[in-house]
């Protein structure tokens, strides 16, 4: 009787598998002072903030990760992967009142031409569907494709107006290697450098500021850096929002912080 009951729904929600691959995301934002956001996703403002760097890559504003780019063989036949550090572009969210369609029939990407043909674009007695008339247009390949991914881009990158206030960059990560990416191989990290500072929330205890600081003093020893800057957060009753205060940073001596 589940089966019966639900089957509609999960079938529904299984086509989407034949669209585009499995992607994953990391949300940033370019307004640090929203209170609703320090609330939700900051712990109740007991957590912290991370300021990045973004580079400019002909235009666009990117960050260097370090990811999955391919794999090796090693000895005995076994392969294994191979990371290097790789521009990731930040794409801007896009805000409208309610989600825009898709034509299945025009976006399954996921599966070969031979499996639509015959599993999806024609009937029994062997009728093409007028629905997938892209598929037997020659040299209409580049052109599918383009719009396929354009989709894709798109639909990642879209939010109803309900979330505005986040003004949200994501870094979207995905493979057609295979069907998805294990948490090792989504698990991405980033160059020290590209980390600028951190502000710390309105209600972060004492004692994990210390922790965080002491952390941040051993990597700037280890990379030669001078240019760190920490902030504290505050709630301005001039402004109705979460506004921050750099803090003066000295690094003494050894796990030695002074703050001015």
């Amino acid at each position: 009787m589940r089966v019966i009951l639900y089957f509609p729904i999960l079938y529904v929600e299984q086509l989407s598998e034949l669209l585009w691959p499995n992607w994953y995301a990391a949300s940033f934002t370019k307004n640090p002072n929203n209170s609703s956001m320090w609330a939700h996703y900051g712990d109740q403002h007991k957590g912290a903030c991370l300021i990045f760097d973004a580079e400019d890559i002909e235009g666009r504003d990117t960050i260097a990760l370090n990811r999955i780019v391919g794999s090796y063989a090693r000895r005995g036949g076994m392969t294994e992967a191979a990371w290097d550090f790789v521009p990731m572009q930040f794409q801007e969210m896009q805000y409208q009142e309610k989600h825009g369609e898709v034509n299945f029939f025009e976006h399954m990407g996921n599966l070969p031409q031979r499996s639509l043909i015959d599993l999806w674009c024609t009937d029994e007695n062997g009728n093409f569907s007028n629905s997938a008339s892209w598929l037997m247009r020659p040299g209409d390949e580049s052109a599918w494709r383009e719009r396929h991914w354009g989709a894709f881009d798109h639909n990642s990158t879209i939010k109803t107006s309900d979330w505005e206030y986040e003004q949200e960059y994501r870094l979207v990560l995905y493979t057609l290697l295979r069907d998805s990416l294990d948490k090792t191989a989504r698990t991405l990290s980033y160059d020290f450098r590209s980390l600028k500072g951190i502000i710390f929330g309105v209600r972060m205890i004492e004692e994990h500021k210390q922790k965080i600081m002491e952390i941040i003093e051993r990597k700037c020893r280890a990379n030669n850096r001078m240019d760190f800057q920490f902030f504290q957060a505050y709630y301005s009753p001039e402004h109705g929002d979460i506004r921050r205060r750099e803090l003066r940073i000295r690094f003494v001596g050894l796990d030695q912080i002074a703050i001015d």
